[in-house]
């Protein structure tokens, strides 16, 4: 709960547009990880779009990795607790 809320108060100083592509992302990726047939769960889809969602305007390979971890959790938090 606390790591959701966290989420959800720093989303809210997104730009309006970015915050829209953000949500429809997200719905996206709920629906997917939600379809039978679907081999890819939320954490693997979080592992392949977490590097997407929080991409650091500061390409440094080496904080990227150190940092993976933390921002897969937080996407797949995302996927899994994403309501419309």
């Amino acid at each position: 709960p606390d790591r959701i809320a966290a989420l959800r108060k720093n989303f809210s100083i997104l730009p309006y547009s970015n915050l829209l592509h953000l949500d429809h992302l997200v719905a996206l990726l709920n629906q997917t990880a939600t379809i039978q047939e679907n081999k890819m769960g939320p954490s693997n889809l979080a592992i392949v779009f977490a590097p997407i969602i929080f991409r650091s305007r500061i390409e440094d390979l080496k904080k990227m990795l150190r940092d993976s971890a933390i921002v897969n959790m937080l996407t797949e938090t995302m996927i899994l607790n994403y309501t419309e």
